[in-house]
């Protein structure tokens, strides 16, 4: 709900599926809630850098190439995260799959119709999420939501898995894992106890745990 914008730095004030694109964030005098950042790696750090002159408070990274790939993109993902903590920013992403909210009629995913239901998805597989939505097509269950976490740079497992034992939009969790950023064990371990008092089953499917598979998830999401 509410007005969407694209921008789009070579804009002539052209509309997209009749909305409006602009040149910058600057153009757009109103609050923004949410950022999708759909731009490469290279562009993205320079992308949140205005979000955060724009007092956006929330954005949702899609590049692959940073903290995943090499040296470079590493210290690039981490300038990023210095930028938008120092903003008061919260980030998912980079290298994700996107978000979807079945209660506020949010897609920013690549899959047009996801069913809405009950379970809330985190994944750090946008092909795992998919093959999950196409099978819940066909067996009458549905999402309330779904987070594409990628590389974790911000938001992470622990915190959504927190935040939905708490709300009252699922009724159960599915996670699929390659890995948690160092140190933050303990901290999913209690989110899940609190699914467990809420009474909200979490099933997790553990990608990486072969040697063939941890190379894999290593360049995937880097963790």
């Amino acid at each position: 709900a509410g007005p969407i914008f694209g921008v789009n730095p070579r804009s002539e004030g052209e509309e997209v599926a009749g909305r409006p694109l602009v040149r910058s964030l600057s153009e757009i005098n109103e609050p923004i809630d949410l950022a999708y950042v759909a731009v490469p790696a290279a562009a993205t750090l320079d992308v949140v850098r205005e979000c955060a002159r724009s007092g956006i408070r929330a954005a949702v990274l899609v590049a692959s190439g940073l903290g995943e790939r090499d040296a470079e993109g590493s210290t690039r993902e981490r300038e990023i995260g210095r930028v938008a903590a120092d903003a008061g920013m919260r980030l998912l992403g980079p290298n994700g799959y996107g978000l979807f909210s079945a209660r506020v009629g949010l897609n920013l995913t690549s899959y047009p119709t996801i069913p809405a239901g009950r379970i809330a998805l985190m994944t750090q597989s946008g092909n795992a999420a998919i093959a999950l939505f196409r099978q819940a097509t066909h067996t009458g269950i549905g999402f309330s939501s779904c987070a594409g976490l990628g590389n974790q740079l911000d938001v992470n497992f622990a915190d959504l898995v927190g935040y939905h034992a708490r709300s009252n939009d699922c009724d159960a969790l599915a996670l699929y894992i390659e890995g948690l950023p160092i140190g933050n064990g303990r901290h999913l371990r209690d989110a899940l106890y609190a699914c467990q008092q809420a009474g909200k089953p979490v099933v997790v499917l553990k990608g990486g745990r072969s040697f063939a598979g941890s190379e894999s998830a290593a360049t995937h999401t880097g963790v």
